[in-house]
């Protein structure tokens, strides 16, 4: 069996596998979580453009829509497409405070067992596993640790050359 097939056999049956094996220590959402990056990895994209925003205690920026260029689990370049409000039409977003979709991943697998008390609620685009809203709750002790991250408008560029 080739690693293609192996691969494309992993992801279709991810999700039965997490509702019918023995997950007496997995959550809901990490259920949720496992079967949208499966759906996410399936689509193979190493180039991709997305739209996203940010909502926390953070510049008043980075909650405007801004679209992000993807390339190898990265995001190389930053769009803003929204003007309203009170921010100057000259201020930049931070590259940093953005995150690929990969590193999202990451990030929502690792939230929890990060700190005590801190909580993840997400939903996931049907179809690709996009994470449409990422909240990132925080424990009852810290004030303002937590945020949300929105993904829209989707647009896949180059698919990935490995072989599977």
């Amino acid at each position: 069996m080739t690693r293609r097939l192996r691969r494309y056999i992993a992801v279709a049956l991810a999700p039965l596998l997490l509702a019918c094996g023995d997950d007496a220590g997995l959550t809901p959402i990490a259920r949720q979580l496992a079967a949208a990056e499966a759906r996410w990895e399936a689509q193979g994209l190493s180039h991709y453009t997305v739209e996203s925003r940010i909502i926390c205690f953070c510049p008043p920026v980075m909650a405007q829509w801004h679209e992000l260029t993807v390339a190898s689990d990265s995001v190389i370049a930053i769009r803003r497409l929204e003007f309203v409000g009170e921010v100057p039409f000259d201020e930049e977003a931070d590259r940093r405070w953005f995150a690929s979709v990969e590193s999202m991943f990451v990030r929502m697998r690792s939230w929890p067992s990060s700190m005590r008390g801190n909580r993840l609620e997400a939903t996931f685009d049907d179809q690709t596993g996009l994470p449409t809203r990422v909240n990132f709750i925080t424990g009852p002790e810290l004030a303002d640790g937590g945020a949300v991250y929105e993904f829209r408008a989707l647009k896949p560029g180059l698919t990935s050359a490995r072989r599977f």
